[in-house]
């Protein structure tokens, strides 16, 4: 068996087709969501965790590092709401030259939490991909953004 699937024939082999079926055809009628909490100090983790696990919210945490690509990804979340990507620190501090950002990505101001979707590839209701749900920390508006 793992002589059949492993034989590949151009185009056709088993593995192909597979992969390429999975990245067409996904197995919801709607889109799923997550959230995703960025952080710089996994101190900022602990209390949304715990309020995510207990109201069954799937989720998950990325730490931002001094790198570009985590100047990527707040540079994309401020893209997306159409907001500068000094939101993310203090007013006092925020700069737009890159190697500060990168210098001070320790100085954000966390976590800052993401909705995404996964939405099928043929799913007819508008979406949006990405929501920026808060920066920082607060259950009840949280609660309410999500609809809990």
């Amino acid at each position: 068996m793992s002589k059949f699937i492993n034989e590949t024939n151009g185009e056709t082999s088993v593995i192909q087709i597979v992969s390429d079926l999975r990245l067409q055809c996904w197995n919801f009628p709607t889109a799923r969501s997550y959230v995703t909490i960025y952080y710089s100090d996994c101190r900022q983790l602990h209390a949304p965790f715990e309020w995510m696990k207990k109201n069954h919210i799937i989720h998950y945490g990325k730490e931002l590092k001094a790198d570009d690509e985590s100047i990527q990804i707040l540079k994309d979340i401020a893209y997306n709401e159409g907001r500068p990507i000094q939101i993310f620190w203090d007013d006092t501090f925020a700069c737009n030259d890159e190697a500060w950002m990168k210098q001070n990505i320790h100085l954000i101001k966390g976590p800052i939490l993401v909705e995404k979707h996964e939405v099928p590839r043929f799913y007819s209701g508008g979406c949006n991909k990405k929501r920026l749900l808060q920066i920082g920390f607060n259950k009840a508006l949280l609660r309410k953004k999500l609809k809990l």
